[in-house]
């Protein structure tokens, strides 16, 4: 935390607090009149992709109904685990098969029939 440095006199608390907090990763909101939250501000340097595409069979035809979702952990089918427990977000494919979804750098796309 940065150090601050007051002089005699009034400060209000969200300027001291501003003060103390612009260099951290944490931000305050007020709940109430005498309740105040600290929070982490969102990591801004995490790359958001967005991922988008077309399932078919192996003719070529459309899946509708899939459910596509984001893992922030590598699914492990051989012990049944399809990182289900760890879904961020997902979506499901329409009509012609397609879907479109967001996901940080480092997350894995998982497909469920």
């Amino acid at each position: 935390m940065p150090e601050v440095e007051l002089k005699k006199g009034i400060i209000k608390a969200n300027n001291l607090l501003n003060s103390s907090l612009v260099d951290s990763n944490f931000d305050f909101v007020y709940d109430n009149e005498y309740t105040i939250i600290f929070k982490e501000k969102p990591n801004t340097t995490q790359q958001q992709l967005l991922v988008s595409g077309t399932i078919t069979d192996e003719q070529g035809m459309p899946l509708p109904g899939l459910t596509v979702y984001i893992s922030s952990t590598q699914p492990n089918m051989e012990q049944g685990e399809n990182g289900s427990k760890t879904m961020v977000r997902g979506t499901v494919t329409d009509f012609d098969g397609k879907f479109s979804i967001q996901a940080d750098k480092g997350q894995f796309l998982v497909i469920t029939v």
